[in-house]
């Protein structure tokens, strides 16, 4: 009997860099090939934004990706800022966070810059699935630990660290996050979480977890030799 459980790749936080991000499209379907006749959902966990050298690059790709798949693309707190910073002109957010980049890819593009800001404001902010008899929840930053999934905030959903990071105890679910690097420049799993913002804008490298296929394993794009010298 077919195995009518979906193969689910869940991308970590991209941040402006289109090149890792062709690559590891490329390296998804390459992968997911070999899984004719069964379902395949590939999840986004936000931050697309801010940082890297092509913001409005990366969100032209992810929007006109069309690989027969099933795609959810979900809300970072870089995304929101973004949206914050368009609607209430003066806002302050820091130059830490690399949004002058993002508006620099955008220049000479308004047309473009309103209508991903329309669509950056309309993603959702988590996405359950099941398969190998495993409940996952995704969501860019985590959750609050023993709160209902109805119950969260907004905020903690995009912006949450220390107090679901530190968390050891069961969710009820696996959640599939990002948002916190955790330094090494890899992805992570946990007994109750897996991490998969490698840190792309200081390791150069983009990941993807692949669920569904016995134990999860990962998928990497990663820059070329010196690329760290120019960030």
């Amino acid at each position: 009997m077919a195995n009518a459980d979906p193969v689910i790749y869940a991308v970590g936080d991209i941040h402006g860099y289109v090149d890792l991000l062709d690559d590891l499209l490329e390296q998804i379907e390459r992968d997911a090939a070999k899984y004719q006749g069964r379902p395949i959902e590939i999840v986004f966990v936000g931050d697309y934004v801010d940082r890297g050298p092509d913001s409005r690059g990366v969100i032209a790709r992810l929007r006109g990706w069309q690989p027969g798949f099933s795609l959810t693309f979900l809300k970072g707190n870089h995304e929101q800022l973004l949206v914050d910073c368009i609607r209430e002109p003066g806002l302050d957010v820091g130059a830490d966070i690399g949004q002058d980049r993002t508006f620099e890819s955008y220049l000479g593009y308004d047309d473009d810059l309103a209508a991903d800001i329309y669509w950056m404001s309309e993603l959702p902010l988590t996405k359950t699935f099941e398969t190998g008899g495993k409940k996952y929840l995704f969501v860019h930053a985590g959750i609050i630990p023993g709160r209902a999934l109805a119950d969260q905030p907004e905020r903690a959903l995009i912006w949450i660290r220390d107090e679901f990071l530190n968390h050891e105890g069961d969710h009820g679910f696996i959640v599939v996050h990002g948002h916190t690097p955790n330094g090494t420049g890899w992805p992570e799993i946990k007994a109750n979480r897996i991490n998969v913002d490698s840190g792309v804008f200081f390791a150069g490298r983009l990941s993807a977890v692949v669920l569904g296929d016995g134990e999860p394993r990962f998928l990497h794009a990663v820059a070329a030799e010196g690329w760290s010298d120019d960030v």
